[in-house]
Order: structure tokens, then C-alpha cells, then sequence
């Protein structure tokens, strides 16, 4: 990967001219050349990602009003803290407090793409059963219209548990699955990552699972109260569908 510093040896090494990396950064501006964060290209190893790709685009965007569109996930809810960059005294390397012994719990949701409603469920497991569960939940949440689920093809979530919840709604629950290894066509992926920069992010729950639960239960209903920020948070530009 090319850094102000390389490219500044690089100009030493084939030139001759010195220069430091601060007259790189200036010149490379003055051609519109920035820093920016790339984006995936087409990595799925799936021979159908640009098909289903487009399916579920074209169910996702063509929601009729009293219908509704989810994207599905699981995530760890670990006792062991997720760490970050943090601002610290020049020299001085902050120390995160680890459990004494290791506890993982699970958090099995759903974002609506239309309006940043989320339904999430904190399990021990995330077995079919739990996955039904969530299934289930969704149902109850809307007695009528479709609801569209999007998620990946974990093998939990093809199973006769999931498929009796999905016969049982007489088709108003569709199931789509994305293509293989491609979670970046799941925007729930930067919910749980926007949940765990807030909630786990180099932080100790003393009381331990307990606490920890509470404070993910308490995420999620706050940004319910406002799921205009998880539309934001998620990248939908959807309009929210009466």
C-alpha cells in the first residue's frame, strides 16, 4: 500500500529529490488526489452473487406499501471487550481490564431498511431454534403484508425450525438469501459495528453478563426511539413506505 512516506522514498530512490512527506501530501491535492476509504469489488466466490445481487435490489426496492423489508444477522455480545484506538498521553498505552473467565452471548436481529426499526433478541445459543425465534417475532410484528428477510446462507437459517415459521405465514414470509461470503450487501453488518464502537468498545462490565446485556438491550431500544439515525447509520436512502 503506497503512504506519503513511501511515495517519498520512492521519489529519493528513482529521482534524486528529497522531499518530505508533508510537500507530498500538498502536491498530491493540488491534483484531487485523496485519502479515502476503498470499497469492496465482486470478491464472492459465488457464480450467481450478480443475480441474487440484483434480486433482492429489485424485492428491496419494489416494497408496496404494507409490506416490509428486513436484513437479518447474528452477532457476538462477548464479556471480553472489543478495543479501538484511544486517545492517551504520548507514550503511554491505555490497559483494558480482561474478564477472569470468558462468557460469549448472542444478539439474533433485524433492521428494517425502510424505517431503522430494529427487532433484536439476546440468546446463550444461536441455534435454529433461536433463529425461528426471531422469525417469529417478525411475524407477530406485522399480523399482515409480506415481510421480506434478507440473510446469509449460515446453516441456521435453512432448517425445518426456520422453514415451519415460513410455512406457517402461508407465504407472507420470504426468505432471500445472499450470495456466499459477501457481507458487505448486509447493512445490518454496520449496526452491530455502530453497537459495538458504543456499547463494548474497550469497556468491562464489572457486573459481567448481566450488565453487559442490559446495556445492549438499552442500545437498541434508545435507537429505536429515533430509527432515523440507524437509517443513517446503515446507508438506506429509502423512503419510508405507509
Amino acid at each position: 500500500m503506497w503512504t506519503l512516506q513511501r511515495v517519498a522514498d520512492y521519489m529519493t530512490e528513482h529521482t534524486g529529490i528529497t522531499v518530505s512527506s508533508e510537500t507530498i501530501r500538498r502536491l498530491l491535492a493540488r491534483q484531487e488526489i485523496v485519502f479515502s476509504q476503498p470499497q469492496h469489488t465482486i470478491s464472492s466466490p459465488d457464480p450467481d452473487y450478480a443475480i441474487k445481487k440484483k434480486t433482492i435490489e429489485e424485492v428491496r426496492d419494489q416494497v408496496k406499501a404494507g409490506d416490509v423489508f428486513y436484513y437479518a444477522d447474528e452477532f457476538n455480545v462477548s464479556l471480553l471487550p472489543t478495543l479501538r484506538a484511544l486517545w492517551s498521553p504520548k507514550g503511554q498505552q491505555v490497559m483494558i481490564q480482561t474478564p477472569g473467565q470468558q462468557t460469549t452471548s448472542y444478539g439474533i436481529g433485524a433492521v428494517n431498511y425502510y424505517t431503522g426499526e430494529t427487532v433484536v433478541q439476546f440468546q446463550r445459543h444461536k441455534r435454529r431454534q433461536e433463529i425461528a425465534h426471531l422469525l417469529e417475532a417478525l411475524v407477530e410484528k406485522h399480523p399482515t403484508g409480506t415481510i421480506s428477510v434478507v440473510w446469509d446462507n449460515a446453516n441456521t437459517h435453512e432448517d425445518e425450525e426456520v422453514d415451519a415459521v415460513v410455512r406457517a405465514t402461508e407465504g407472507r414470509l420470504v426468505l432471500l438469501y445472499l450470495p456466499i461470503y459477501s457481507p458487505w450487501l448486509n447493512p445490518s453488518e454496520m449496526l452491530w459495528r455502530h453497537f459495538r464502537r458504543e456499547v463494548t468498545h474497550c469497556e468491562l462490565f464489572e457486573t459481567m453478563m448481566q450488565a453487559l446485556l442490559a446495556a445492549s438491550q438499552d442500545f437498541f431500544d434508545r435507537y429505536n426511539q429515533c430509527p432515523g439515525k440507524i437509517l443513517s447509520v446503515i446507508g438506506s436512502h429509502a423512503a419510508k413506505v405507509v
